[in-house]
């Protein structure tokens, strides 16, 4: 996490993403090359999702298995986007939506209710949070 927050905030390359990632067409007017820093970016991503696979395969379950990431990606994506690139908000915005998928696991056990009714606060949260920004 240190090392992909030095690279955005700290490299001429996290500089010129941020800038693609904010505006694409003034950054191209600016000389960024824009779909090579997209593609570089994806690259990046896809390359860092794939150790973080590997280490899940090799380190927590030492076999490759059936639904081996439980949807983490799609939550990670949610984080993400609420945290705006921000490393002060990880913790706190992660941490809230493994409350809610933790819990999600003893409703039907003590309250009769569905476990899905996580997703939807996990959705409902992301929601209203890109709803207030729209405000502004």
């Amino acid at each position: 996490l240190g090392v992909v927050w030095w690279a955005l905030t700290g490299t001429r390359w996290g500089l010129e993403v941020r800038a693609v990632g904010l505006n694409p067409a003034v950054a191209g007017r600016l000389g960024i090359a824009t779909a090579r820093r997209m593609g570089e970016t994806l690259a990046a991503c896809g390359a860092l999702a794939g150790v973080a696979g590997m280490i899940q395969v090799v380190a927590v379950h030492h076999a490759l298995i059936p639904n081996i990431s439980s949807g983490i990606g799609l939550i990670g994506l949610l984080v993400a986007l609420l945290a705006r690139a921000d490393p002060r908000w990880l913790l706190p915005i992660s941490v809230a939506f493994a409350t809610f998928t933790v819990g999600s696991i003893q409703l039907p056990l003590t309250l009769g209710i569905d476990s899905a009714i996580a997703g939807v606060l996990q959705g409902a949260l992301v929601l209203f949070a890109l709803a207030a920004r729209v405000q502004k």
